[in-house]
């Protein structure tokens, strides 16, 4: 889900409410209408970081590099939850 112009926020079950879930996040990319082939993926540029906030009670993935580029509404990322 989309966090306006900064990040996504991850809705899960396994994570929602849990500030004490190990989150590792790997960027996949984004289509890219601009290239040859659909379903190809564009890289994002920026690097990105996973942090919990007790506000949404839920994980959020931002860029971590202060960076101001977009975040794709079609970016995917691959998510691994570990439960402790």
């Amino acid at each position: 889900m989309p966090f306006p112009q900064t990040g996504y926020i991850i809705s899960n079950p396994l994570t929602d409410g849990d500030p004490n879930a190990i989150v590792v996040v790997t960027t996949v990319g984004y289509e890219d209408s601009s290239l040859s082939f659909p379903g190809l993926y564009a890289t994002d540029p920026s690097p990105v970081f996973v942090v919990y906030s007790p506000m949404l009670s839920k994980w959020c993935i931002l860029h971590n590099n202060g960076s101001t580029d977009p975040y794709f509404p079609s970016a995917k990322y691959n998510v691994l939850v570990i439960k402790q």
